[in-house]
């Protein structure tokens, strides 16, 4: 049975107050989501929405952000002309609450936006302090609100899900696998060999060095990419050829990222034999767990084929954040506690936008002080 996160159980990821040590059964959705919440909640408007410290969501914004993910994933693929009346379906009531939903979100946007202009100084050096003070280009004046509060949103919903749902798959994979977290574990306890207190937080000068972690956070990312949904495009008049094959005008196409993290044709077996030169030179299956393959001498090869955040001018702005947030954390638990999967069973894994598990049940415990 998983029980709900308490204040004393959640705080536990940001080391202010750790559980006792017998075992506990908690659900680590909940807690990565009340954690990256909280933590671009300060990031952005210098104030957390408090989810870790009362163990609540008492803005339901988890439930609206992935109510709102799932529908505007969806309404992407209808046509134009008929979005504006898929509200009024009510023989399915998904459009109608995804689209309340969306509503809620720029509720939320507005307010987190209107409390951080009212009550605090623009000198305070968080995201929302550089909109507050940049200066229209058109005008130069200050920027609208309602392109600040549309870049809040942004922040509310770019700073959080895609991070919690990373550190969620991270503790489904590394909790499944002992051998795996025993190595992690080792690696930890080298970096940081005496005991730990309450307080204590992974420096991300050490954190984002450590090998194996590194590796299998990058792995757990390749296997199981938060956005894999395919951003289609429409190909242009006269048709284009693209990787030999020619597609025609008007036709839609897209590269889902999990498409590519997947690909037989570069996680592949090796074969010393063959005259062309492999992407990867050593027995790997796409399918398979494996930190391995990004600690080998040319894993360097698979760096193209990595693209998580996306690439070119569109790629994600917080990646070096939302890394430094992920090192940090998993460096931080993974130091402090053990963890096991309650459960056997395969994760169920649920798309809107963003691809996360259903559930993450685990099995935490204290570990003694080496």
């Amino acid at each position: 049975m998983c029980v709900s996160p308490s204040p004393s159980l959640l705080t536990f990821a940001v080391g202010v107050k750790l559980p006792s040590p017998k075992l506990i059964i908690i659900c680590l959705t909940s807690v990565a989501n009340f954690l990256a919440f909280d933590i671009i909640g300060e990031y952005s408007f210098g104030d957390p929405f408090g989810f870790l410290e009362s163990g609540n969501d008492n803005y339901n914004l988890i439930h609206t952000v992935d109510t709102r993910g799932e529908v505007l994933n969806t309404m992407g693929h209808i046509p134009h002309g008929i979005r504006p009346y898929m509200k009024y379906l009510r023989i399915d009531p998904f459009f109608y609450k995804g689209l309340r939903s969306t509503a809620n979100l720029e509720a939320i946007g507005r307010a987190a936006f209107s409390k951080r202009k009212a009550g605090t100084s623009t000198t305070r050096k968080d995201l929302m302090s550089f909109l507050l003070n940049a200066k229209d280009p058109e005008t130069g004046g200050p920027l609208p609100d309602k392109e600040i509060i549309a870049e809040a949103i942004s922040f509310i919903v770019g700073g959080s899900d895609t991070t919690s749902s990373t550190m969620t798959n991270f503790m489904d994979f590394v909790s499944r696998d002992q051998e795996l977290q025993a190595e992690i574990f080792a690696e930890l306890l080298e970096a940081f060999p005496e005991p730990r207190d309450s307080g204590w937080v992974a420096p991300e000068e050490v954190s984002g060095k450590l090998r194996l972690l590194n590796a299998a956070l990058k792995e757990v990312m390749r296997l199981r990419p938060t956005s894999s949904t395919g951003l289609e495009r429409v190909v242009p008049d006269g048709g284009r050829y693209v990787a030999g094959m020619f597609l025609p005008a008007g036709s839609l196409v897209s590269v889902p990222t999990v498409a590519i993290h997947h690909n037989s044709e570069i996680y592949r077996v090796s074969n010393p034999a063959a005259s062309v030169t492999l992407i990867l030179t050593t027995s790997k299956n796409p399918e398979k767990l494996d930190p391995q393959r990004w600690l080998d001498p040319d894993a360097g090869d698979l760096t193209n084929y990595f693209v998580p955040f996306s690439t070119g001018p569109r790629a994600c702005m917080g990646r070096n954040f939302a890394w430094m947030e992920m090192s940090k954390t998993l460096a931080t638990i993974f130091r402090l506690f053990k963890f096991e999967r309650s459960t056997s069973e395969l994760s169920e894994t649920r798309e809107g936008f963003f691809v996360k598990i259903a559930e993450c049940s685990v099995r935490i415990s204290l570990r003694a002080s080496e």
